[in-house]
C-alpha cells in the first residue's frame, strides 16, 4: 500500500517544488470542474505483451507498455525482431524485454528439451545453455544488448511426485539453467507449476481468468473451486493464488488472460481480478499469442490507483472485492459483472466508438435515399475523433465539412448547407478505399477544394445497407489548425449518387468529451486532455495526492475521487491551506465532500489549477479498534467493542489488582 521510503523522505521537498508554481492561466475547457485519471505510476502495476510473431508486422511501436515477451529467434527470422526491438528501446529505455528461447527459429521448452536429451540432466543443461549464448549473441548490437532476460516455457515436467527421480533431476537442471542465465546478466521469467515460481525475476500465471477451453473463449467458471496442494500439480485458480500469497509470490507473478477481438470484454475480468489479487502485471492475446503477426489487441481498461484494502474473496458467490483510492472494485464471474469506480470515454479505430449521441429532427436534414442514425465525437491526443452510424441506398461517400472560425460567411457555404461556411473537408468513400482530408479553395458556392492529406485514419464497414465510420481528424496539417473547440462546427453528410443527400445541421464543438489514457496508451500525450493523479502517497494518518491538469481549463477547476482508508476525515488541505468542507457531493468552487463507508472513506475534491498541484487528505479523530491502515472498525463493531469492554470492565480491575498486588479498600466502620 505504500510508496517507498525514499518518496515518504521527499514529500517535504516536493511540496516545495509544488509551490513554487502558482501562476494560473485561463483557457477553454468547460466551466465544470475537469474529470481526472489515476497515472498507472501511482501503483507501478506492470502492463506487458506477449507476441510471438514476427515483431514487424505489430503495431508495437504504437503501444506503452513494460515489459515484453517475445519470440527469440537466432534464425533468419531474426531481422524481422531487431528493427523493432531498437525502436522499442530507443522511444521506453525502461522496458524489459524477454526472448522465448529458441534453436534458430524453432522455440526451444524447458520440458520438450528435456525429454529430447534422453532426460539426461548434464546433455539436456549443456544444450539449453549453448542456446542462451547463441541468443545473447545475436541481441547484442555495438555492446548494447536489446534483451534484458529470458522466458523460460514448459517449466512442468507432468511428474508430480517430489521423490520421483526424472522429477528431481529436472528440477536440478532448471536450476542450474537460471543460475547460468544470471551469470550471463540476464533476468529469468518462468512458466510452469507453482513450486518453480520463486527460480524466476517473473513468474507466468497462464489462462488467468479468461481462458481458452476446447477452442473456446469463456471465463474461468472454476477460479474460486480449485484446491490442489501439491506445487509440482497444475492447478489454476485460487489454490494457486493461495500458494503464491503464502510465500510471497504475488510481487512476481504476471497474469495472462486469453481472449480474441470477439471476446474481447472476457480480458476485462482479468485485468480487474489481477488488480484485486495484487499481482505485479497483467497481459492478453489471443490464444496463439499472435505467433501469425497482426496487430496487438487494445483493450479500454485503466489505472485503479493504490489498494487501501485487502482483497474480500467470496469463493461461494465467486467474487472478489477490494478498494483503491480510485474506489471499490467487484469482479463477479457468477452473474458474470464487473463495477469499477470510474467511466471514461474510450475511442479506437476499428474498435469500440464512445457513447453515441441520440439524434432529434432539429439536428437534422432528412434525406431521399439515406439516413444518419447516430454520430459520436471525443477529443484525442491524435484529433478529433468521429463516429458515424448511418443507412442509405446507393452511398457513394461521407462528407464531415469542419467550419473552422465558427463564421458561416467564409468557406464553402451553398444554401442547402443552411448557414454554413466550410474551411475544410473529410471525405471517405463507401467502399472504405479512401478517406482524405481537403481545404477550401473556392469562392463560397463552387465545388473547389485542395487536398491536404490522404493519410487520415479511418475504418468503414458495412453491412447491407448499413454503414459504420469511425476516422480521427487531425487538429492540425501541413500548418493549417483544421479544428478549434468550442468554435468550430461540424456538419456531416450523407452523399448519395455525388449528391450530398441527408445531413446533420451546423453540430458545434462544444465540449468533446476528453479520453482517458487506457494502459496501453502513453499518459504524456494526455496531459492537455485531462486531469491526472500522478504519485499517491497512503499513510496511517494522512494521504497525499500530487495532481496536475492541462491548461485548457476556463475554470481553472479539477474534480479528483480519493478514497482513503480512513473513517472520517479531518481537513483536506491544497499547498497547506485548507479546503472548504461541502455538505452535498455537487457544488462550486474550490472544496471537498466526504462520502463514508464502513472501511473507508470516498473524499471528492475539487482544486483550482495554475499548475501542479498537492492535495492532502488527513485521518479524523480515532476510533475503537484494532484495525490498522487497512482495516478500520465499523460503526457496528465499535459499539460490540463498546459494550465486551464495558462488561468486562469490572473483571479487569479486579485482575489488575491482583496483579499489582494491591490491597482492597479499607471497609467503613459502621
Amino acid at each position: 500500500m505504500r510508496k517507498s521510503q525514499a518518496m515518504k523522505a521527499a514529500l517535504p521537498a516536493l511540496l516545495a517544488l509544488t509551490l513554487a508554481f502558482t501562476a494560473f492561466t485561463s483557457t477553454c475547457y468547460g466551466e465544470d470542474p475537469m474529470p481526472s485519471v489515476y497515472s498507472k505510476k501511482v501503483s507501478g502495476f506492470k502492463t506487458v505483451v506477449f507476441y510471438y510473431g514476427w515483431l514487424d508486422t505489430s503495431n508495437l511501436e504504437d503501444l506503452c507498455f513494460d515489459v515484453l515477451v517475445f519470440s527469440g529467434a537466432t534464425g533468419s527470422a531474426k531481422q524481422h525482431m531487431i528493427p523493432v526491438l531498437n525502436n522499442l528501446r530507443s522511444k521506453n529505455p525502461r522496458l524489459e524485454v524477454y526472448a522465448y528461447l529458441h534453436d534458430g527459429d524453432s522455440p526451444v521448452g524447458m520440458r520438450s528439451s528435456f525429454n529430447d536429451n534422453g532426460s539426461d540432466t548434464d546433455i539436456w543443461v549443456d544444450y539449453v545453455t549453448r542456446v542462451i549464448d547463441e541468443l545473447v549473441e545475436n541481441y547484442t548490437s555495438g555492446g548494447n544488448r536489446l534483451i534484458d532476460g529470458v522466458f523460460l516455457d514448459e517449466c512442468d515436467l507432468g511428474v508430480t511426485d517430489p521423490s520421483d527421480p526424472r522429477l528431481q533431476n529436472f528440477s536440478n537442471g532448471l536450476n542450474q539453467i537460471v543460475d547460468y542465465a544470471r551469470s550471463k546478466g540476464l533476468k529469468v521469467f518462468i512458466n510452469g507449476v507453482r513450486a518453480y515460481a520463486s527460480l524466476g525475476d517473473y513468474y507466468l500465471w497462464e489462462s488467468f481468468v479468461a481462458i481458452c477451453q476446447d477452442s473456446s473463449y469463456q471465463l474461468d467458471a472454476q477460479f474460486f473451486s480449485t484446491s490442489s496442494t501439491n506445487p509440482y500439480e497444475w492447478t489454476n485458480g485460487i489454490a494457486k493464488y493461495n500458494y503464491l500469497r503464502q510465500n510471497s509470490l504475488l510481487g512476481k507473478t504476471i497474469a495472462l488472460s486469453y481472449a480474441d477481438e470477439e471476446h474481447v470484454e472476457n480480458a476485462k475480468y482479468g485485468y480487474y481480478m489481477a488488480r484485486i489479487l495484487g499481482l505485479a502485471g497483467w497481459a492478453f492475446s489471443p490464444k496463439l499469442v499472435y505467433a501469425q503477426g497482426g496487430d496487438v489487441i487494445r483493450l479500454d481498461v485503466y489505472e485503479v490507483g493504490v489498494p487501501i484494502s485487502s482483497p474480500i474473496l467470496n469463493y461461494a458467490g465467486k467474487n472478489a472485492t477490494r478498494t483503491f483510492t480510485s474506489g471499490e472494485v467487484v469482479v463477479d464471474l457468477a452473474a458474470p459483472s464487473l463495477k469499477i469506480p470510474f467511466q471514461y470515454v474510450y475511442y479506437e479505430i476499428e474498435g469500440r466508438p464512445p457513447s453515441q449521441s441520440a439524434l432529434t429532427s432539429d439536428d437534422v436534414k432528412p434525406g431521399a435515399n439515406s439516413n444518419i442514425v447516430s454520430y459520436a465525437y471525443a477529443s484525442t491526443p491524435k484529433g478529433l475523433y468521429v463516429y458515424l452510424k448511418a443507412t442509405g441506398t446507393s452511398v457513394t461517400c461521407f462528407h464531415i465539412y469542419i467550419n473552422y472560425d465558427g463564421d458561416n460567411s467564409t468557406g464553402y457555404g451553398p444554401s442547402w448547407l443552411e448557414d454554413f461556411g466550410a474551411e475544410y473537408m473529410v471525405e471517405a468513400m463507401s467502399d472504405g478505399s479512401f478517406a482524405g482530408l481537403y481545404k477550401y479553395t473556392g469562392s463560397g458556392v463552387d465545388w473547389s477544394w485542395a487536398l491536404l492529406s490522404s493519410n487520415i485514419s479511418f475504418n468503414l464497414t458495412s453491412t447491407g445497407s448499413t454503414y459504420e465510420l469511425e476516422l480521427i481528424i487531425p487538429a492540425s496539417v501541413q500548418g493549417n489548425d483544421i479544428y478549434e473547440e468550442k468554435s468550430s462546427k461540424l456538419n456531416i453528410a450523407v452523399n448519395v449518387n455525388w449528391n450530398d443527400d441527408f445531413y446533420l445541421r451546423h453540430n458545434k464543438l462544444i465540449e468533446p468529451k476528453p479520453t482517458a489514457p487506457t494502459i496501453y496508451d502513453e499518459e504524456d500525450l494526455f496531459a492537455n486532455y485531462i486531469a491526472r493523479v500522478t504519485e499517491m502517497l497512503v499513510e496511517k494518518s494522512y494521504a497525499a495526492a500530487f495532481t496536475d491538469a492541462p491548461s485548457t481549463i476556463a475554470s481553472g477547476l479539477a474534480n479528483y475521487t480519493i478514497c482513503v482508508p480512513y473513517p472520517s476525515i479531518s481537513k483536506v488541505t491544497k499547498f497547506g491551506s485548507a479546503l472548504q468542507k461541502m455538505d452535498t457531493p455537487t457544488f462550486s468552487g474550490e472544496g471537498y465532500y466526504v462520502e463514508p463507508h464502513d472501511n473507508f472513506s470516498k473524499v471528492t475534491v475539487v482544486v483550482k489549477h495554475s499548475s501542479p498541484v498537492t492535495i492532502m487528505v488527513y485521518k479524523g479523530p480515532s476510533t475503537v479498534g484494532f484495525g490498522g491502515v487497512f482495516e478500520p472498525i465499523s460503526l457496528a463493531h465499535q459499539i460490540t467493542m463498546s459494550a465486551l469492554i464495558f462488561m468486562l470492565m469490572p473483571l479487569s480491575i479486579a485482575l489488575i489488582r491482583r496483579l499489582l498486588k494491591s490491597p482492597p479498600p479499607l471497609q467503613r466502620r459502621s
